[in-house]
């Protein structure tokens, strides 16, 4: 079995690259993070699925204890589930879990112990949050990063600033994302289907959803 810290680093490292502060690199890497393809989604599956596995089944716990191990878990909880699991409800039982170890990273001060792309990591569990106090610690840590972000990473900060706007106002309209209703065996409103219709894929084409 492959040491921990191995385990956690070798996450990071497919998830990131070797050099995260490589702001190109980190660029290519965002938009692969977030745009949908079947290329994309089989080296997913193929790099991650047995770490996932054993996340889910508790065995990597002591991850928690530190920063790039807490990041890593974040990673599996909150974004290799939407790939792995797409359009199932299994894409989203994990939320809760990657806000709470978001939660106590950030508490320790993890967050600022990792590479400033790697920070916005820790921050978009809360983007996922269908509540709106979630919502709006999401906005304001993206805020805080866009305002140091160096030139080669503003682009990114303000994507993800523009996207946690866009997220929190639909859960301020609807108090949930009416794209998880199908999958989670949720009634969807008039109003919600009207928004569904004139949003097509918006929860399947960027998996951060």
């Amino acid at each position: 079995m492959i040491a921990p810290r191995d385990s956690y680093e070798t996450v990071l490292e497919l998830w990131f690259g070797e050099d995260p502060d490589d702001a190109l690199e980190s660029n290519r890497r965002f938009e692969s993070w977030f745009n949908t393809s079947d290329e994309n989604d089989a080296i997913i599956r193929d790099q991650f699925s047995e770490t996932l596995e054993r996340a889910m089944g508790g065995e990597l716990e002591p991850w928690t204890t530190t920063a790039r191990g807490s990041l890593a878990l974040v990673i599996l909880f909150d974004q290799v589930t939407r790939t792995i699991y797409r359009g199932q409800a299994a894409a989203f039982a994990s939320d809760e879990r990657a806000i709470a170890i978001a939660e106590s990273a950030i508490a320790r001060g993890y967050d600022r112990d990792v590479r400033f792309i790697q920070r916005l990591m820790f921050y978009l569990p809360f983007e996922h949050g269908e509540d709106l106090e979630s919502q709006n610690r999401c906005v304001d840590y993206f805020k805080e990063l866009d305002d140091i972000a160096a030139p080669g990473f503003k682009e990114i900060t303000q994507k993800c600033l523009i996207s946690g706007k866009e997220h929190r106002e639909v859960v301020r309209r609807f108090g949930r994302f009416p794209h998880r209703n199908i999958p989670l065996g949720r009634i969807s409103t008039d109003e919600e289907l009207a928004w569904i219709a004139q949003h097509h894929g918006w929860g399947q084409a960027q998996k951060s959803k």
